[in-house]
């Protein structure tokens, strides 16, 4: 039926008048057949799934060929579900006999990130129960765990709060108190001491529960003796490392020392807490220090820290215009103020350590510490008030004796997830 279409017509010579020829067929161009002559030919999906092509005729029969439909893009031919809860399966169409699926990551809730991002950027996670791909998802806290969460009654009592310590202390016997006055007088080196950020007043003497967090600490390693600390973590090793690489590119910077800080928290009117860095041992002196001064760094908060494009770390360098990074990646072009200590689980509050030491003119003499030259004095310590004022209770800081103190980090830890 398809005549010279299909068909090769030879002919050769007669018998009597009647011509001798032979009809065959035309073959096929390279890669055609005529196994399918439709469609459906091709496959159980017919045209949903195949792509199917003639040309010509090889004798009467179609010359055709049929190829798999493209999957669309980012879709794979043959995946009809996915390996695990944190994928969602989705489908569009064919390839072939095989249906076009993709297996997308499902994305973490709100607030939420997965296990990577987290420790990507320091953190540690507290799984939800939720996977996205393989990977859980969960609240992300990027400071080794305290056992202390950011909403926990504690860190608004004289454990925690240096700053209103720091003021207390101020508004009560003003100048006498050496310790809470200096850091209320500091500035950071490079920036005006009027500085919205960084200037006087936006320094303060750091609590006890603070300088805990500069190690890490486990509430359950907390006794009720002196010299114990639950210390765990890291945390003060990334910040002393921080220190050492911007001193060692000519910052005026210095490691935390291995001998005992002050705190502005108050065991009771004559015995401050203290805290031993290089061990996280928590102890308690008289104001006077024993005759002999201990050592003083002061913590500023930053809020609202822009973090679209970057996560703070715990050892990351706060400049004076709020940006911040690691200090492998300092150049000089930016004025360094200080490293960051702590940060909120959601990372938009962070609390600076300055970048040394104070140092004092004395350690027990009223106005001993000059903030046009925080690092430059005679002695590198200082009573926590002048001898006048050793026995001063002050009235709106809450005291915290040894029992009382570790009921209350107990406490605050039963509501910690």
């Amino acid at each position: 039926s398809k005549g010279s279409e299909g068909w090769n017509f030879n002919t050769n010579g007669y018998s009597g008048d009647e011509i001798c020829s032979k009809c065959s067929p035309k073959a096929c161009a390279s890669d055609y057949t005529t196994e399918h002559q439709k469609v459906g030919d091709c496959g159980s999906k017919g045209s949903e799934g195949w792509n199917f092509n003639t040309n010509g005729y090889s004798g009467d029969e179609i010359c055709s060929k049929c190829s798999p439909k493209s999957c669309p893009a980012g879709y794979s031919a043959g995946i009809s579900e996915c390996n695990g809860s944190g994928y969602k399966y989705n489908s569009s169409g064919y390839s072939g006999d095989e249906i076009c699926g993709i297996c997308p990551e499902i994305p973490c809730a709100t607030g939420t990130v997965k296990q990577s991002e987290c420790e990507g950027n320091g953190g540690v996670l507290t799984p939800n129960g939720y996977l996205s791909g393989n990977e859980n998802c969960g609240s992300c806290r990027y400071l080794q765990p305290s056992g202390i969460s950011d909403d926990a009654s504690i860190r608004n009592t004289s454990l925690f709060d240096g700053k209103a310590n720091t003021q207390a202390m101020i508004n009560q016997i003003g100048a006498d108190a050496l310790a809470a006055t200096a850091c209320n007088q500091f500035y950071a080196p490079g920036v005006d001491k009027n500085d919205a950020n960084f200037g006087q007043g936006n320094w303060y003497f750091p609590a006890i529960g603070e300088l805990m967090e500069l190690c890490g600490f486990d509430v359950e390693g907390i006794t009720d003796a002196p010299f114990s600390s639950g210390n765990t973590g890291d945390n003060k090793n990334a910040i002393n490392n921080t220190f050492s690489i911007l001193k060692n590119k000519g910052v005026n910077a210095g490691v935390l020392n291995t001998d005992y800080y002050w705190s502005s928290t108050e065991k009771n009117n004559t015995g401050p807490w203290t805290i031993k860095l290089d061990s996280g041992y928590r102890n308690y002196t008289y104001k006077g220090g024993q005759g002999y001064g201990l050592y003083v760094r002061c913590f500023s908060q930053v809020n609202n820290l822009d973090t679209s494009n970057n996560i703070p770390k715990i050892g990351d360098v706060m400049y004076s215009d709020l940006s911040y990074g690691s200090a492998n990646n300092y150049d000089g072009s930016k004025n360094v103020v200080g490293v960051i200590a702590w940060g909120s689980e959601n990372r938009k509050t962070v609390k600076i350590i300055n970048l040394k030491d104070l140092w004092f003119s004395s350690i027990s003499n009223i106005n001993n510490f000059n903030p046009d030259n925080p690092y430059i004095g005679n002695v590198p310590n200082t009573y926590h008030t002048t001898a006048a004022k050793l026995w001063e209770d002050f009235k709106d800081i809450e005291n915290y004796e040894i029992s009382k103190f570790l009921q209350a980090f107990k406490e605050a830890a039963k509501s910690y997830n």
